[in-house]
């Protein structure tokens, strides 16, 4: 039943951005001679008649990955609290056993959906002329602008739960410092630097809304991408490269001079 219900939820979604995607008349198709005597194939034409067939593919796919989670979803239905708390957020055990994984993997299997429809969008409406890039100018008309914008504004919002729900709790099980567990640098420094990365990625989104209005989309959402990586790539060099140092200095094997090393005979 969870792999039915998964993908009859990935087939409305994919097949409803699909359609979205190729709404509409196409003033100028794509039109390909396969040989001189042949007469010319509408690729557009083509393409919309994919739109079926490829969203139940997927759907199939993402059914048959989801169904062996049966087990994970059953312990999250009926979960039983461990009466110890962890001492970084004070939630019970239980929460870090049952909950967050199932949080996680919904997580996982909402972003990758997002992102193969986003995809699938972007290509649609290159091949249909609503985005075209010319030189390093990106013009995207108004029928594909509000789409592209939703679908990217929900990656910013996933990145964003995700933050929260499962890189936070992951601290607790971090393997930066000597020990398995939260370091003095994961509750100082990437504590924080998560907690901020959260609004962070809202304000990506928010950005990329604002450019489907103001005609900025294309440079709003790379503005918005390239302030997250370089976001994400300061963070990981000010937390994690001085714990990768320590690391290495802990496991490193130590060379224990015998008791005659230092006499001569």
């Amino acid at each position: 039943m969870l792999g039915v219900g998964v993908g009859g939820l990935v087939f409305a979604f994919l097949y409803l951005d699909l359609r979205i995607a190729q709404r509409g008349l196409v003033p100028n198709p794509l039109v390909v001679h396969f040989s001189a005597g042949a007469a010319a194939a509408d690729v557009t034409r083509l393409v919309r008649g994919l739109a079926l067939p490829s969203a139940l593919g997927l759907a199939l796919l993402f059914g048959m990955g989801a169904a062996g989670s049966w087990l994970g979803v059953l312990q999250f239905l009926h979960h039983t609290a461990f009466g110890m708390t962890d001492p970084v957020f004070g939630r019970d055990v239980g929460y870090y056993v049952f909950t967050v994984p199932v949080i996680a993997a919904a997580l996982g299997l909402i972003t990758t959906l997002t992102t193969f429809a986003l995809v699938a969008a972007i290509g649609l409406y290159v091949l249909r002329r609503d985005v075209v890039v010319f030189g390093r100018r990106v013009t995207v008309e108004p029928s594909a602008r509000l789409h592209l914008a939703l679908l990217i504004a929900l990656r910013f919002l996933l990145a964003e739960l995700r933050v929260y729900f499962v890189r936070l709790p992951g601290l607790l099980h971090s393997t930066t410092g000597p020990l398995v567990g939260a370091s003095f640098a994961d509750l100082h420094a990437a504590l924080t630097g998560l907690r901020i990365a959260g609004p962070a990625a809202l304000a990506g989104g928010a950005l990329v809304l604002w450019g489907a209005k103001s005609q900025g989309l294309a440079r709003n959402a790379l503005l918005a991408l390239a302030a997250r990586l370089r976001d994400q790539g300061h963070r990981e060099s000010v937390v994690y490269g001085p714990a990768r140092i320590v690391n290495r200095r802990s496991r490193a094997p130590t060379t224990v001079p015998s008791a005659g090393a230092g006499f001569r005979s």
